[in-house]
């Protein structure tokens, strides 16, 4: 149900700081088992969102698609991997080696305070200076975990933190670009997104319902990641 969301946000190409072309994308339903039978020609794999978890490791579609990234990851260092909230989890937990846990939800249009390291890479390579802080749509109750010692594997950089959780995404130069937001969600999606996943959540309590459908209906700097996820496809 993301995929075309995700068409949408980068099929509309000739935008400021977008460029003028157009992407040729196929989309598959992993947990259907659905896979590409070939990946030549591929320039980029996109994990999207899902209402799983990636620690439900009872469910072989999740397996099947840790072992796909895993062989695009070794045996494809030419595709570049990008992923957007479940598909940020997964890439962190089964490319970089870390936990991810179930912790609270985060919901609705926060401030990322982005890395000083993610900055520097990104400030000349949009057409735009990254915005202080960065604004993005949030559904998740699942966390990627920093380790102990606060250090990723070499060359891999936090992108960002929130006042609820650590790691916004992940930035690996030219290999892969992660969200824990959804940039291409805009406030309606995120509102009927966020309402099925409390539909389900009986134990949040009402004041944390109501401030979560009100952050959700605030601006967010979506225009700004499309061109960082553009510029990291390029």
């Amino acid at each position: 149900k993301f995929s075309p969301l995700f068409e949408e946000l980068f099929g509309s190409p000739g935008q400021e700081g977008v460029p003028a072309v157009t992407p040729i994308i196929s989309s598959y339903d992993v947990v259907q088992g659905e896979y590409p039978t070939s990946l030549n020609g591929v320039d980029v794999v996109v994990i999207t969102g899902s209402s799983a978890s990636v620690n439900d490791g009872h469910k072989h579609w999740i397996y099947k698609l840790q072992l796909f990234m895993k062989t695009v990851w070794y045996f494809e260092p030419h595709i570049k991997l990008f992923g957007s909230c479940f598909g940020h989890q997964i890439l962190c937990k089964t490319i970089l080696g870390l936990d991810v846990k179930r912790i609270k939800w985060e919901i609705g249009v926060q401030p990322i305070i982005l890395s000083s390291d993610f900055i520097d890479e990104f400030s000349t390579a949009t057409s735009s200076k990254p915005p202080k802080p960065m604004r993005i749509q949030l559904v998740h109750q699942d966390h990627v975990i920093l380790p102990p010692d606060g250090i990723l594997p070499p060359n891999c950089m936090i992108i960002g933190r929130s006042a609820g959780c650590q790691i916004q995404g992940v930035y690996w130069p030219r290999r892969m670009l992660t969200f824990q937001g959804h940039p291409e969600f805009d406030r309606h999606i995120c509102r009927e997104t966020t309402k099925s996943f409390l539909v389900e959540d009986l134990e949040m309590d009402s004041d944390l319902r109501k401030e979560s459908l009100q952050a959700i209906d605030q601006d967010d700097d979506s225009w700004w990641t499309r061109q960082a996820i553009w510029s990291f496809f390029s």
